[in-house]
């Protein structure tokens, strides 16, 4: 297999990890320098061991016509044919084993639809006649999707799944979000109002929005995202992602000096992890920002290089530090590092970005 031309593995190359499939190189040596993929890859993989341990588990009470248990986790993954899918969320809606083994099975995952989402709040209400004809709805929707990417549509059966477990739970369960969860939508308020030199982890490409003076909005996603780590870490006080997720919202919300002690708590529980040590370099640049700080750009730059030893062929990592070597003066270096950065993205808004970067740097090495 060639050289993966994008950042990030595929659906399929996901779902071959979780199955359990042989890997080509390539999507091998991605695992080994993607935090993200590698952390989707895994919890694909916890849910397949979970079908797995489920296939010897019998269905109490359940009909001749139910399915099979591991028949609810294919549904809330998102794996299924959406007809299949569909009739399995119909057949649920008037059958109240099937309808308790789908809640369980969700109370299993470990994500679950957005609770704020505009698309469960306007769904029917859970009362069981309301289920019985939405659930003939979703069938009858199954037709219209033919020919779709089922996975760009994952989230209106696990939101019509939710619906159907409210029938048997009384309300709509929500299942313990988790770090990759928040990340995203930190990830899109960054999105939404960047203000920052420095790229955001896994965040697409957005322009400048806000000067570094003006004050601070909070969006929706930020917002969100803080109220369900607050939460996170009142109950788990010392796990290193959660810290690592309050650290990144506390660096989108300027509060760098609280950014870096959540950051150096975490990176004391997972003193190797690459992503802890490249967030720490952006809580010290913006703190450097902030303060005029030579100091802290050189603290920043010392984060940076520590991640790039472990992930060198992460693009938002050299991005990062050619931003911060500029800071710092070292604009022979900045330009070497322009370069090293295009060589990994040579297309798109953050290389049109850089390129814009590297002209004025040379630009101003010439007078």
């Amino acid at each position: 297999m060639p050289e993966l031309p994008r950042n990030h593995l595929s659906e399929e190359e996901l779902q071959d990890y979780a199955d359990g499939a042989g890997l080509p190189a390539a999507v091998q040596s991605h695992l080994e320098v993607c935090s993200g993929c590698r952390s989707r890859a895994g919890d694909l993989r916890n849910q397949q061991l979970r079908i797995d341990a489920l296939r010897s588990t019998e269905t109490e009470a359940a009909g001749p016509g139910c399915p099979e248990p591991t028949a609810w986790l294919t549904v809330l993954r998102g794996i299924l044919p959406q007809d299949e899918a569909a009739n399995l969320l119909a057949h649920a809606a008037v059958c109240s084993p099937c309808a308790q083994r789908l809640r369980e099975t969700a109370e299993d995952l470990a994500t679950e639809p957005n609770p704020h989402d505009p698309l469960l709040s306007s769904l029917p209400s859970s009362l069981p006649g309301g289920m019985q004809a939405q659930a003939q709805k979703f069938a009858q929707a199954a037709g219209a999707r033919q020919g779709r990417p089922f996975a760009r549509d994952v989230w209106v059966w696990a939101a019509a799944a939710a619906v159907i477990i409210g029938a048997v739970s009384g309300a709509i369960v929500i299942v313990r979000p988790t770090p990759a969860r928040v990340n995203g939508l930190l990830a899109q308020a960054y999105e939404q109002r960047r203000w920052s030199e420095l790229r955001f982890p896994d965040a697409r490409y957005a322009p400048v929005r806000q000067q570094r003076g003006e004050a601070a909005v909070p969006t929706e996603a930020w917002l969100e995202a803080g109220d369900v780590i607050s939460k996170e870490l009142n109950r788990h006080p010392d796990d290193a992602r959660w810290l690592q997720a309050s650290g990144r919202a506390k660096i989108i919300g300027r509060m760098f000096d609280g950014a870096i002690a959540d950051l150096t708590k975490a990176a004391a529980v997972l003193p190797g992890d690459a992503s802890i040590r490249a967030d720490l370099g952006a809580a010290y640049f913006e703190r450097g920002q902030a303060r005029d700080d030579v100091a802290d750009f050189r603290s920043s730059l010392d984060f940076f290089s520590q991640a790039i030893e472990r992930n060198p062929r992460r693009p938002a990592l050299r991005f990062n530090r050619a931003v911060v070597l500029e800071h710092l003066s070292m604009y022979g270096r900045a330009e070497s590092e322009w370069d090293e950065f295009l060589k990994l993205e040579p297309a798109g808004g953050w290389a049109d970005e850089a390129r814009a970067r590297q002209a004025q740097l040379r630009k101003n090495l010439a007078h």
